[in-house]
């Protein structure tokens, strides 16, 4: 019995210290690959548990080499957007501008039962009051309505919000997105002129952005210490 019983210890302690090393995030916000490792490590913590011949460090070596290389893949992707793509792939655009796009649809293989179950979950009961809605890369949906449809903070002022649309992000991390460029209208030499205006070079960039309306909100690198 007190076999089992500080196996068990053990192994929780260990699984404590794994899942505090990789992060916070809760299930639903996890990437691919950080839910693959959280199975595995499932898996790999039950083994021991259930059979007792098996030797403890074994499973204790197979969940932090897990998370080891949950840590060093989550490092790396940091740095490499290809990797970063490839992993966790890209957010999916689902309404543009009004407009649904059923050819994202049908590459997610969403169907409309799904598309409106998603928008209900954000409390959106009516696809005309969606501006945007992103497939976010962990299956999560992002919505912005329309300015008439959003909730009116200064509803007695009679204020309504000016339509800045769904901003692009043209540089992240220190890199120009091709698909920013699309959904902003900007080329690179636009951007070079912006960051040129604005006394910065891309590398000191850490986001920068563009609506509708062609305002540029720019967040400059912090300086590594």
């Amino acid at each position: 019995m007190f076999v089992i019983f500080s196996r068990t210890l053990l192994m929780y302690l260990a699984i404590i210290i794994s899942v505090r090393i990789m992060g916070k995030r809760q299930i639903g916000q996890m990437q691919a690959s950080e839910l693959v490792v959280t199975i595995l490590i499932s898996e790999v913590a039950a083994i021991p548990l259930q059979d007792l011949s098996q030797p403890l460090v074994n499973g204790l070596v197979s969940i932090f080499t897990l998370v080891v290389l949950e840590v060093a893949v989550s490092a790396v992707c940091l740095v490499s957007t290809g990797l970063r793509k490839a992993l966790s792939g890209k957010s999916t655009i689902v309404i543009d501008n009004g407009r649904l796009d059923q050819k994202a649809l049908r590459k997610l293989r969403m169907t409309v039962d799904d598309l409106h179950e998603a928008l209900r979950l954000k409390d959106v009961f009516s696809i005309s009051d969606v501006q945007y809605a992103v497939i976010e890369t962990n299956g999560q949906m992002s919505v912005l309505l329309f300015p008439e449809h959003r909730p009116a903070e200064a509803g007695p002022l009679d204020v309504c919000e000016e339509n800045l649309g769904y901003p692009a992000v043209v540089i992240s991390d220190g890199r120009i997105t091709d698909e920013g460029l699309k959904r902003s209208g900007l080329n690179r030499g636009a951007v070079d002129v912006i960051l040129e205006k604005k006394g910065l070079k891309l590398d000191e960039v850490f986001i920068m952005t563009v609506d509708q309306k062609s305002n540029v909100s720019i967040i400059r690198k912090e300086p590594n210490k």
